[in-house]
């Protein structure tokens, strides 16, 4: 995709935040919203044309009870993630009521695998949803994501006669999307690349550096809370890519090092 269309899907994904939340967020907390609605939208998007089989081969699993589904499941969507709620997004933009729409938003988000919940944790987005819904936000925040002006899909979106109407966002450009959002939501708070940028105080994972250069730091190291630079690992469960450290600390002025902990 060419680098104007890239920035095009990035700046409507930036004017989502003005329409949205002007009136229930301040500026430099846009991100606390746009930025996981944009990865949970990407993911939406790579799993609805296997979310059928998906939940054909949840049913089985638990109709002949075996406990360890993971697996089968991931491979039931042909990602190294899943969704095992009934739900899609697009399933949730019709719902008469707030309450019911929190309630089935909430479902969704339980329904994704143990990989994503790392992430959803990490973002803290849940913390959000009860602002949004009392606001009624949520549902117009689901559908601005959901608009047929963008594309955020892998996949092209083709006209009737089977022309291409908008192309598909392979991984590179999302990434690309991504970055290009957090830089815009640094500058929004006056924020450096590498300003911020520090360890979690605890975690799980181990200290050698290809551990660390597999969750694509170069975007995490620019958000300035810890949580956001956890959830760097998004990039590896989305697309199982790594980088080498030595790359993104050439791009993003990191320490000569991955730290001992994230």
């Amino acid at each position: 995709m060419e680098p104007s269309q890239l920035n095009w899907i990035a700046n409507f994904i930036w004017g989502i935040a003005d329409d949205v939340l002007r009136d229930l967020y301040v500026r430099g907390k846009y991100r606390d919203v746009i930025l996981p609605m944009t990865v949970l939208r990407r993911l939406d998007a790579v799993l609805e044309p296997t979310k059928p089989s998906l939940l054909d081969m949840k049913a089985s699993l638990d109709k002949a009870k075996i406990t360890n589904q993971d697996q089968a499941l991931r491979q039931a969507a042909g990602q190294a993630f899943y969704n095992t709620s009934r739900f899609t997004l697009r399933d949730l933009k019709a719902r008469a009521s707030q309450q019911q729409l929190k309630a089935d938003f909430e479902a969704y988000l339980d329904g994704f695998s143990p990989n994503v919940q790392d992430i959803l944790e990490n973002f803290e987005f849940r913390n959000q949803i009860p602002r949004l819904s009392k606001a009624d936000a949520l549902g117009t925040l689901i559908e601005k994501f959901l608009s047929p002006d963008i594309n955020l899909s892998p996949n092209a979106v083709l006209d009737g006669d089977g022309s291409v109407k908008q192309p598909g966002l392979d991984n590179h450009g999302m990434g690309t999307v991504f970055e290009e959002l957090v830089r815009r939501f640094n500058e929004e708070n006056n924020e450096e690349a590498g300003e911020h940028w520090t360890p979690r105080a605890s975690g799980s994972t181990a200290s050698a550096g290809p551990s660390w250069s597999a969750t694509f730091p170069n975007w995490a190291s620019r958000c300035p809370q810890r949580r956001w630079a956890a959830s760097g690992r998004w990039w590896r469960t989305i697309t199982g890519r790594s980088s080498t450290w030595r790359n993104w600390r050439a791009r993003w002025a990191l320490p000569s090092r991955p730290p001992a902990a994230i």
